[in-house]
């Protein structure tokens, strides 16, 4: 995907959000998670959270693109394979999560589309569920649907960074919306907090590629 059609892409989907008037649901532990006052045509409540992490952009960026590690700090991640990388901000990821007992474990594959704006310090990453050939969908995992993500990465000083992101996921199977939507509100809770310890441990480096933007 070229740079331009790369801002065009992130551009109109990230937009999307700006739809919805949000209202607090909880603060915990430096994290605000908010609730839209309305629901997606899918039935589901968008969940946007905020935070700022005591890391530098690049090292936050670093941690976040490792698919090998992805499992370290995403909750019920067992796998994560990149598909195809199209820019060093932008690929196709198929993830495998477990789910509880007596549920089925879920797939999806998403594509992730980042554009860096120079001038404001900030990356910007829209996520959606996307269909492929040569990833069909599983007889033994469910399928879910990101109907859209948007994650917003800005540089707030050396060691700051401000993190914020809003997200509407489907884990299918015949789960109930209600249960979805409780289950949302409390994922970026447990995620900010596992991908603050993540960025804590001494073999968490600063990918050479992204080392530029430490400046």
């Amino acid at each position: 995907m070229n740079i331009l059609l790369s801002f065009i892409f992130t551009f109109c989907f990230a937009h999307q959000f700006d739809q919805y008037e949000w209202k607090v649901f909880k603060e915990k532990d430096n994290i605000t998670v908010y609730k839209a006052n309305s629901r997606h045509q899918s039935g589901l409540i968008p969940i946007r959270a905020k935070s700022v992490i005591n890391h530098p952009l690049a090292k936050v960026i670093s941690a976040m693109s490792d698919s090998d590690r992805k499992h370290e700090w995403i909750p019920r991640l067992v796998k994560n394979e990149i598909v195809e990388q199209t820019s060093p901000f932008s690929r196709v990821e198929y993830s495998l999560y477990t789910a509880p007992w007596p549920l089925m474990d879920r797939s999806f594959l998403i594509e992730i589309v980042g554009n860096y704006i120079k001038e404001k310090k900030m990356l910007v990453i829209t996520i959606k569920s996307v269909e492929r050939k040569d990833y069909p969908e599983e007889k033994n995992y469910i399928r879910g649907i990101t109907h859209l993500g948007r994650i917003e990465l800005i540089k707030l000083g050396p060691n700051k960074t401000s993190f914020e992101t809003w997200l509407i996921t489907d884990f299918k199977g015949g789960i109930p919306n209600w249960i979805i939507n409780i289950i949302q509100s409390k994922w970026p809770f447990r995620m900010l907090d596992r991908l603050n310890k993540q960025l804590n441990k001494p073999d968490i480096v600063v990918l050479d590629k992204y080392k530029p933007l430490l400046d």
